[in-house]
């Protein structure tokens, strides 16, 4: 049993599952759990016939994973006050238990991802590779925690995207390149190039500024002068590039009782306002 389960570990577990999902009986969840221990070994240490899961064995296992968040959620809603929750943490554990089986059935994407990142032969980009390793392995832990099978689409289509997005979030170093001969080392991308591909141009400056300009847009909520969008339209796109958030257009427009196709036209239309207010500020410049 856990013993340091706390209320924030719960919430996220059940967090971004499908409530309309099929509900399992528990026999069944289990079963379906133990077969995945079984190819999550096999998988990860690549000592059996098994390589990925198939598109059935997939949804199997995230209906199965689905439908015991749900056991969760709606055991949690019939607790009275006074009520033990010595079961929830029994859960609890078959919940991480599975999410991590899953993570390991796709950790073969996280290591394709990084090496396609930093494909470079080179002390550093193997060194990269290795450090970013922990953080881009948390993104798949996430996407397993909010794909939602019901859609139809393959998980490792959706975890790739959010596996990229991670990477492209490492921290980078303060300073860009390794000069080594007659050539050096983007750290950037790992790779070695000449030194006068590597001529500091207008382009570069006037790509950082405009860097600098987005900065500063997103770290004051989108209120800053000058640029015209409204309330609830501030608020799309703070949800929408938060990088903690992975709400759909759908999960965003029932917080503002809108609907998905309002969120993307909003979406849309803000994105605009800012790239002409980008514009403007460099001008001025």
């Amino acid at each position: 049993m856990l013993k340091n389960l706390t209320v924030q570990d719960v919430i996220l577990t059940i967090s971004g599952f499908n409530r309309d999902g099929e509900l399992l009986p528990v026999s069944i969840i289990k079963s379906c759990f133990s077969d995945l221990k079984d190819a999550a070994i096999e998988i990860y240490s690549g000592s059996g016939a098994i390589k990925y899961l198939t598109r059935e064995d997939e949804r199997r296992f995230f209906m199965a994973y689905n439908a015991s968040r749900i056991h969760m959620s709606n055991y949690i809603s019939s607790l009275e006050p006074g009520d033990s929750a010595e079961h929830v943490s029994h859960i609890y554990a078959m919940i991480i238990g599975a999410r991590n089986d899953l993570s390991l059935c796709n950790n073969w994407l996280v290591r394709k991802c990084i090496n396609k990142f930093f494909n470079a032969n080179n002390e550093y980009a193997m060194q990269k590779r290795e450090e970013c390793y922990g953080d881009v392995y948390d993104s798949l832990l996430n996407a397993v925690r909010m794909f939602d099978y019901v859609r139809g689409n393959k998980f490792s289509t959706y975890a790739y995207i959010a596996i990229n997005h991670a990477l492209y979030k490492v921290p980078r170093d303060d300073k860009s390149l390794y000069v080594d001969g007659d050539g050096c080392y983007d750290t950037d991308t790992g790779n070695w190039v000449s030194l006068e591909s590597q001529m500091v141009s207008e382009e570069v400056e006037c790509s950082s500024e405009r860097m600098n300009i987005i900065a500063d847009i997103v770290h004051s909520g989108f209120n800053v002068p000058d640029l015209d969008i409204s309330g609830i339209d501030k608020d799309i796109l703070v949800l929408h590039i938060d990088p903690r958030n992975n709400f759909t257009n759908l999960e965003i427009g029932r917080m503002f009782n809108l609907c998905r196709e309002t969120v993307r036209m909003r979406k849309v239309r803000g994105l605009k306002k800012v790239e002409s207010y980008i514009e403007r500020k460099m001008v001025k410049k």
